[in-house]
């Protein structure tokens, strides 16, 4: 009772940075390089998948090596975005410097553009269950294995929290605060 609750939904790295100028309680972020001043509880693994329209060349294969990327317009979160960093740090890792179309805050903008043909994206499962649901969207299995995201419940550092965002972390992860 008497508590607000305020969603905002942006970057990984807007959430961060809310929170360092103490404009938020707490926030749920894909997990970045954090700075010193963010408390950091590990929330849950999201798995991500590759996804393409019905009548793109990859969808006709079940599973592709990552390599098959090397050309293929990518269509990805904004710079600050957690997932935009594993994203990048996983093509990195197999020597892929990618071709980035398109940059767009907005899921269901990227998601409209891959249905449209125009690029491949790695998007949460959820954000693309309806899509690949009715056939609007392929997945396709990577053979390096899924792209897992951790992410992370964090808060500023060395600032006492509200009973309110005290109880929220007991809830969702039983945490010690």
């Amino acid at each position: 009772p008497n508590v607000k609750v305020s969603l905002k939904v942006g970057s990984s790295q807007e959430i961060a940075d809310g929170l360092e100028a103490f404009q938020f309680d707490l926030g749920i972020i894909c997990r970045l390089p954090f700075k010193s001043k963010l408390k950091v509880v590990p929330h849950t693994k999201e798995p991500f998948y590759l996804v393409t329209a019905p009548d793109h060349k990859l969808a006709a294969k079940e599973e592709i090596h990552l390599a098959e990327l090397r050309n293929e317009p990518l269509i990805i979160r904004e710079e600050g975005s957690g997932s935009r960093y594993a994203i990048f740090s996983l093509l990195s890792s197999h020597g892929i410097n990618p071709f980035v179309l398109m940059e767009a805050e907005s899921v269901e903008f990227i998601k409209e553009y891959v249905i449209k043909g125009r690029g491949i994206s790695f998007l949460y499962k959820p954000e693309i269950r309806l899509e690949t649901g009715y056939g609007l969207l392929k997945e396709i299995k990577v053979r390096e294995g899924p792209l897992v995201i951790q992410t992370d419940i964090v808060y500023p550092r060395n600032v006492d929290l509200s009973p309110p965002a005290q109880t929220f972390l007991r809830l969702v992860e039983g945490a010690e605060v």
